[in-house]
């Protein structure tokens, strides 16, 4: 009979074929017949006694595949669908019974251990924690008063062990030694992947397992399902790293037998590097253990400012909170040096954290030199109190002021009167100025005067005049007689503007100057008045100490077309 298989099932279906294809269900049975496959891709099929499944990705669960309609002692196979579901339940009941039987028979040749976490820690235990993250606190942060505090926080990790026997050889016939190797189950991203734990770590989660949980029992709420997924996956994830070359980095010695075989194959090895070939690797045994972590908040004041955690190894992690950034991980502390990284290991069983003095203020100054400082900034207009933040050295951009000296500021503040980011990057907006022309923020090195009204632009005329003063002094100079009718046209208008707001100047300067010379040019933000050579400026959005409308101001005498304005007051 053949069943097709649907999408519900496809991970049990993948599961099981490929333990059947990797030889895993070799030497065993599942329900006293032995279970084989056939074909590939979409044509793949899995076969037990008669029965025979094919994975039907159009399929939602399972079902018999009948490529003709015919009578049946049910009644006609074309009304199946709008009959009683038993038969369908028969159909699913077959896969169901082939996952049951394929798991059992597996367990059979590879053990399955689940280990359970003691829920209950003693008060002593976490009087440890505390003391020892007490000591990394102070040793990395002398200066700062941090307290140890148990944390809300306690992530969970999934932890597979995997025992084999390998066949290790320097020279001559292989030698079976016992490994262990441990993955950490990590998801990014929505998509899980086991990443193998380094040897260092490897041996402490060992020595934590066999001393500290030692719970056992099979596998939880006889999930075979997922316990044959998981072998699956660890196995393959098995297959990588010894692929990858680099195995001798992960691997562990089950004991110290197995320690001592590899260490005699090094001194009796041949003169000089010794290589050790794995000839074969059997797989006995895999085990699973969900680890919360023990997770600490480390404050000052009401400030949580670092988070640790200890895992499964014992050993310490230690994460800044206001970069995200890993100042200890695994008991091992990056440091940069003249020199480059350099790491060191550190005991925060004991004060000097394992350290002598001399290395444990290098550390210290480096760490407290990257992480949680106290920037306190001045902002303009904000009074005395201005904003102080606690940041970290990869927070902080450093920025040239007007004297030419480097300030520290934060990357993301949010003050723009401190700092301005603008298309050609943060700068300090006291080094800034506004340009009228293209009315965007730039150095002030960068920006032009207007030799007439004073104002700071990108670009200038190469009289030094920016392009409203100098059509208003082609206006001025040529009036009427101009050949160009643009001037002749910005020289009436300027006379009528004159006529409807002549009254904002004083009676007697508007009867000293010469008649035929009294112009107003008006510009966005500005309106400039002309009589005769004497230039005046109104900003709009003036106002004297009392809040009303200050009156125009002299800026200075206009010197024909050539060189705009002269003298006088431009503030």
């Amino acid at each position: 009979m053949e069943y097709g298989i649907g999408r519900e099932y496809r991970e049990a279906f993948d599961s099981i074929y490929e333990l059947a294809r990797g030889g895993y269900l070799d030497g065993a049975e599942a329900g006293g017949e032995r279970v084989t496959i056939s074909g590939t891709g979409g044509q793949r099929r899995i076969i037990k006694g008669s029965a025979s499944f094919v994975y039907d990705e159009s399929a939602a669960k399972v079902g018999k595949r009948d490529k003709k309609q015919r009578m049946e002692r049910d009644g006609a196979s074309w009304f199946a669908s709008v009959r009683s579901g038993s038969v369908a339940e028969n159909d699913a009941a077959e896969w169901t019974a082939l996952i049951e039987s394929t798991a059992q028979a597996y367990h059979k040749l590879y053990s399955l251990l689940e280990f359970e976490q003691n829920s209950a820690r003693s008060a002593k235990e976490a009087a440890s924690d505390m003391r020892r993250l007490s000591n990394l606190a102070a040793g990395l942060f002398p200066a700062r008063k941090l307290v140890v505090r148990p944390s809300a926080m306690a992530p969970a990790h999934d932890i597979y062990g995997l025992t084999f026997r390998a066949g290790l050889s320097s020279v001559g016939e292989s030698v079976p030694v016992l490994c262990k190797i441990y993955f950490r189950s990590e998801e990014e991203r929505g998509i899980r992947r086991l990443v193998p734990i380094g040897r260092r770590e490897a041996a402490e989660i060992d020595r934590n397992i066999i001393q500290n949980i030692g719970t056992e029992g099979g596998i939880a709420n006889d999930d075979r399902q997922r316990a044959s997924d998981m072998i699956r996956e660890v196995i393959g994830q098995l297959d990588a790293t010894l692929g990858a070359g680099d195995a001798a980095a992960y691997v562990v010695m089950a004991g110290k037998e197995d320690e001592d075989i590899l260490r005699d194959m090094i001194e009796n090895g041949p003169y000089g590097t010794v290589t050790i070939v794995c000839k074969s690797v059997k797989v006995l045994g895999i085990s699973h253990v969900r680890w919360s972590d023990s997770v600490y908040d480390i404050r000052e004041g009401t400030d949580t400012l670092l988070r640790a955690s200890i895992g499964l190894s014992g050993a310490v992690t230690l994460r800044c909170l206001s970069c995200g950034e890993e100042v200890v991980s695994g008991n091992v502390v990056t440091v940069e040096t003249e020199s480059g990284q350099r790491e060191f290991a550190l005991d925060p069983s004991r004060a000097d954290l394992g350290c002598d003095e001399t290395r444990l203020t290098e550390i210290a100054a480096y760490v407290s030199g990257s992480h949680i400082i106290e920037k306190h900034c001045d902002i303009p207009g904000r009074g005395t109190a201005g904003c102080t933040r606690t940041v970290c050295a990869a927070g902080l951009a450093f920025l040239q002021d007007s004297a030419g000296q480097w300030r520290a500021v934060c990357k993301d503040c949010a003050a723009e009167e401190v700092v301005y980011d603008g298309a050609d990057g943060p700068a300090l907006t006291s080094t800034l100025t506004l340009a009228y022309d293209t009315k965007r923020l730039i150095p002030a090195g960068e920006a032009g005067r207007c030799s007439c009204c004073g104002r700071q632009f990108e670009e200038l005329t190469a009289k030094g005049l920016c392009r409203f003063c100098n059509e208003a002094g082609r206006a001025m100079t040529e009036g009427d007689k101009s050949a160009d009718p643009k001037v002749c046209a910005n020289a009436r208008a300027a006379r009528r503007r004159y006529a409807r707001f002549s009254s904002m100047l004083p009676l007697a300067k508007r009867m000293a100057a010469p008649p035929g010379q009294k112009y107003c040019f008006e510009s966005e933000d500005m309106l400039m008045f002309a009589l005769g050579r004497q230039i005046y400026i109104f900003p709009k959005s003036s106002a004297n100490e009392s809040g009303y409308i200050a009156p125009p101001r002299k800026i200075g005498e206009f010197a024909g077309g050539n060189n705009g304005a002269r003298g006088g007051d431009r503030k």
